[in-house]
């Protein structure tokens, strides 16, 4: 094998010769190089929204029953300021045997901080996610407040009278169960309207991990125990769910 020595340069323009050849050859290097890493950045952009989009898509399908569940909750509301309204009178009512709670899907936030790791996202793209992501925070806080106000209206269940020092609370209780409930619903408007943009594809649940009534549609007269029967989630299922998504 012939091992050719590298030849001297003689001449200026051999010498430019030579340095544009290792020009070409480093700018060539640095090309790929930044090729290669724009199609890595758009590549994370791209799961990075896919992310986010499937991630609202799926709060949105897991709240899709709160027209459902305020209706409800409203007529039982209704029921609930009679039933303190004959006590105010010294008048018998029959005792409700089932109150029920707040009913409220959590919602999901992982994928919430990928627009921050990609510069490929517009300010106006970040900005419609913003949007969304900051209804979908308040919706979640709006429905911790909604639990906690039905829990103080709880001690209804069983009793055949109300003492009069109770009345106040229960009637502060019901008033902000009934502002909870319109918030939630307004909230969850401003959401899907702010969504819009977003082009969506919103995935629909299967119907059989929703408990068999919501449990404000549950009867008062109802035994408690057979109001958690009926107002319990389809557990398994919803395992099923969370491991097809």
């Amino acid at each position: 094998m012939d091992i050719h020595k590298p030849k001297p340069v003689r001449t200026w323009r051999e010498f430019l010769k030579e340095l544009g050849t290792i020009a070409l050859g480093v700018g060539i290097a640095l090309a790929a190089e930044q090729a290669v890493e724009r199609w890595r950045e758009h590549r994370q952009y791209l799961e990075s929204r896919d992310a986010m989009r499937f991630e609202l898509a799926t709060n949105f399908s897991y709240i899709a029953q709160r027209p459902t569940i305020s209706a409800c909750a409203s007529k039982r509301i209704a029921e609930l300021t009679a039933l303190l309204d004959k006590a105010e009178k010294h008048e018998a009512f029959d005792p409700p045997r089932w109150i029920g709670g707040a009913s409220g899907a959590r919602v999901r936030w992982v994928a919430e901080t990928d627009a921050g790791r990609s510069g490929l996202f517009s300010p106006l793209e970040q900005r419609r996610f913003a949007n969304v992501y900051s209804y979908m925070h308040s919706l979640d806080i709006e429905q911790d407040r909604e639990r906690l106000v039905w829990a103080r209206l709880q001690p209804l269940e069983n009793r055949a009278s109300v003492p009069p020092e109770m009345l106040p609370n229960l009637r502060e209780a019901l008033a902000q169960a009934q502002f909870e409930d319109e918030r939630i619903v307004f909230m969850l408007e401003l959401a899907k309207t702010y969504a819009q943009p977003l082009g969506l594809t919103v995935p629909v649940i299967d119907p059989g991990v929703w408990p068999d009534t919501w449990p404000h549609c549950v009867p008062l007269d109802t035994p408690r125990a057979e109001a958690l029967r009926r107002s319990a989630y389809h557990m398994d299922l919803i395992g099923r769910v969370d491991r097809a998504q």
